[in-house]
């Protein structure tokens, strides 16, 4: 990942954890909705959007330039889960694994929190030349 696109990189997964987390509880609050499909943000997609767009590097000059910044990298969705509804049941909500994946998501942007802490600690320490 280039130097110039990490803290955006960060900054969009960072966004991707946070909606994740929404549809997670979107998910629990319609665990008793009949007909419910549930929703899910696919982090694997978020990745593959940022690694393609991290080799466009141009540098606008001009305010009528085309930009460079891909919008497709920016867009993260929220999809409908594809898993059918299990025979007997009223929709396809699995409490345990709802609350098993807010754990890992809140895991997840905690750490990347901490990267982002870190950058920024790094970038104070190289312009302040203070390394505290």
């Amino acid at each position: 990942m280039p130097q110039d696109n990490f803290i955006g990189s960060v900054q969009q997964l960072l966004r991707s954890t946070i909606l994740q987390q929404r549809a997670l509880a979107k998910n629990i609050a319609n665990q008793n909705t009949s007909g419910y499909h549930r929703e899910e943000v696919d982090f694997n997609q978020v990745l593959q959007n940022l690694k393609a767009n991290e080799n466009v590097h141009l540098m606008e000059t001009n305010r009528e330039h085309i930009s460079t910044n891909s919008q497709a990298a920016n867009v993260v969705e929220v999809k409908k889960s594809s898993e059918p509804i299990p025979q007997g049941k009223i929709n396809n909500v699995d409490l345990d694994n709802e609350m098993s994946n807010m754990a890992k998501t809140q895991l997840y942007y905690e750490m990347l929190a901490r990267v982002m802490r870190n950058r920024f600690q790094n970038l104070r320490s190289v312009i302040t030349g203070k390394t505290s």
